[in-house]
């Protein structure tokens, strides 16, 4: 069968190793599972045996109470699934980056301040489809008053 050869690179990530391929038209044999190929030879299974040996500390919960401060979730996440979540993990709050605008962030805040009080933080987000419109700065600055007052559910 002819197939494509990889072009293959390899980036090394905290305790993994991806590989991403690209095609050029060589023989292979049909699927191979993980493999890496230099120049002809192809090199299979690729599962190499890491060289690099450190002391490995495993820590479940966080000792003191932990906030997760860059999280991003959409309107159609549950809270209770989040929060339970969040408590398996040790974690007290959770502050969401993509709480969006308009009405959007508005049911966002709804949604999440009334399922946790102080426990689920949404940030809004500019809208800057109107940068250019001479009112832009003030209708962003009244947009980000009105999030702050919104009261916590």
């Amino acid at each position: 069968m002819k197939t494509h050869a990889p072009l293959v690179l390899l980036t090394v990530g905290v305790g993994t190793l991806t590989a991403v391929i690209a095609q050029s038209p060589r023989e292979q044999e049909p699927p191979m599972g993980q493999a890496v190929f230099v120049d002809d030879t192809i090199i299979r299974p690729y599962d190499p045996t890491p060289a690099l040996v450190t002391r490995e500390t495993r820590v479940d919960r966080p000792k003191y109470p932990a906030t997760d401060i860059h999280a991003h979730w959409s309107i159609d996440l549950e809270p209770a699934v989040l929060l339970e979540a969040m408590d398996d993990l040790g974690v007290e709050r959770a502050v969401n980056l993509s709480g969006g605008f308009g009405a959007g962030l508005d049911a966002m805040l709804d949604r999440f301040h009334a399922a946790a009080p102080g426990r689920l933080v949404v940030f809004a987000n500019l809208d800057v489809s109107q940068i250019d419109a001479p009112t832009f700065g003030a209708d962003v600055a009244a947009m980000l008053e009105r999030a702050h007052a919104a009261p916590p559910a």
